[in-house]
């Protein structure tokens, strides 16, 4: 299975971006599991720019979203 990670950022990277698009692949098993570590990982950096919001999309072997949600990352000042 895939997944579809946009990352909407704060403010725009040098290059002009706002968002920012990843993709994993991983076993139907452990979609889930791989999805919420790297979006751990990825808040926890200290050195990026801060992340708004991800929106995840899982897909099938057909290209069919199976599952969806949004995280809102929390960030202490």
């Amino acid at each position: 299975m895939k997944a579809i990670i946009t990352e909407h950022l704060v403010r725009k990277t040098r290059t002009g971006k706002i968002s920012v698009i990843v993709k994993i692949e991983s076993k139907k098993e452990e979609i889930v599991n791989v999805v919420n570590d790297f979006i751990v990982e990825r808040a926890g950096r200290q050195n990026f720019i801060p992340v708004e919001k991800f929106e995840v999309k899982v897909y099938d072997y057909k290209n069919r979203v199976v599952n969806q949600w949004e995280h809102k990352p929390t960030y202490r000042a």
